[in-house]
């Protein structure tokens, strides 16, 4: 058996042997998730396979160049992850999905309460997009070096697993516009309801800093859930802004860890739900010192719509001066 599919069978194993995330879970109690048979497409609603997309159409991950702007260094490698040797270098570095204390079962830790989500994941991701953000000798230039990027992702397949991972170098200045909009145009992708589990993990360097727009706007039929690790390095700075839509079910989840000395980390929300389920979390970790963390966010809803804003803030013993704030309105 190849590395690749005993990965896969591992994942599905430790998903079997832990199972899915219990509906009095207190990160997920006001709007429970849909069963893991749906995410890994064993659902007897499950679509058809026939609405693969080809690669050449546009659908998957597609980088863009950003106005006029010169660019910085910016390596990309596109990985099959059916592949042993490109599903190895994907996952080069990430953390293994855990749950508390090495426990079988998920729990309410704001780490590992949506661990059995990375576990569907891995054992379903097909494909993935690595960037590297800023040249060799980044540190060097310090904030000289200005990236501007445009990230658009569109379906692939009707249950899709797609993965993200971003390093954004030491010193480095970065502006990621990521879009996922399921009608950016015609012809691309799947038209039938899609249930998408994205994973992205993103690393800043000492220094490095990083302003991020998402613009996330799903089918109406379609169950999207995108996971955001995100790990800061000392003085590194990370600021997100993200403008949401409802759907059959939706979540936008982010975990970032402040890691370094006077890292800083930013979250403003716009979620705008007619009649539909729409659910952000943002959990941030202070473990370095002098760390500053902002969480705003506003949630609008209309007809029978289910919107949940839930924002937790965890400060680690020895992150001293830590400086908190958490604005959430509906």
């Amino acid at each position: 058996m190849d590395p690749a599919r005993a990965d896969i069978l591992a994942a599905r194993h430790r998903l079997q042997d832990a199972g899915w995330i219990p509906r009095d879970a207190e990160a997920f109690r006001h709007l429970p998730p849909p069963p893991a048979a749906v995410w890994l497409g064993e659902a007897s609603e499950a679509a058809s396979p026939h609405c693969d997309a080809h690669p050449l159409s546009g659908a998957g991950w597609t980088l863009h160049p950003l106005g006029q702007t010169p660019q910085g260094r910016v390596d990309a490698r596109w990985l099959d992850a059916a592949d042993p040797a490109q599903r190895k270098e994907l996952f080069a570095g990430l953390p293994l999905p855990t749950y508390p204390d090495g426990a079988a079962a998920p729990g309410d830790s704001p780490q590992h309460d949506a661990a059995p989500f990375a576990w569907v994941h891995r054992a379903l991701c097909r494909r993935g997009l690595r960037l590297r953000i800023g040249g060799e000798d980044a540190a060097g230039r310090g904030a000289t070096e200005t990236v501007w990027i445009q990230l658009r992702h569109q379906p692939r397949s009707a249950v899709e697993a797609p993965m993200l991972v971003i390093d954004v170098q030491a010193g480095v200045h970065c502006v990621l516009v990521e879009t996922h909009h399921r009608h950016h145009r015609e012809g691309v992708a799947c038209e039938q309801p899609v249930v998408q589990n994205l994973h992205a993990h993103i690393r800043l360097g000492a220094g490095a800093t990083l302003q991020h727009l998402r613009s996330v706007q799903p089918g109406a039929a379609d169950r999207v859930a995108h996971h955001l690790q995100l790990q800061l390095g000392p003085d590194a700075r990370y600021e997100q802004g993200l403008i949401a839509t409802g759907s059959r079910y939706h979540l936008q989840r982010q975990v970032v860890e402040l890691a370094g000395d006077r890292a800083e980390a930013r979250s403003a929300g716009l979620l705008l739900a007619a009649g539909a389920d729409l659910e952000q979390q943002v959990r941030m970790l202070h473990t370095g010192e002098r760390t500053r963390s902002h969480i705003e966010a506003l949630a609008l809803a209309s007809g029978a719509a289910r919107a949940v804003v839930n924002a937790h803030t965890r400060i680690a013993p020895g992150a001293v001066d830590a400086e908190v704030r958490q604005r959430l309105t509906g």
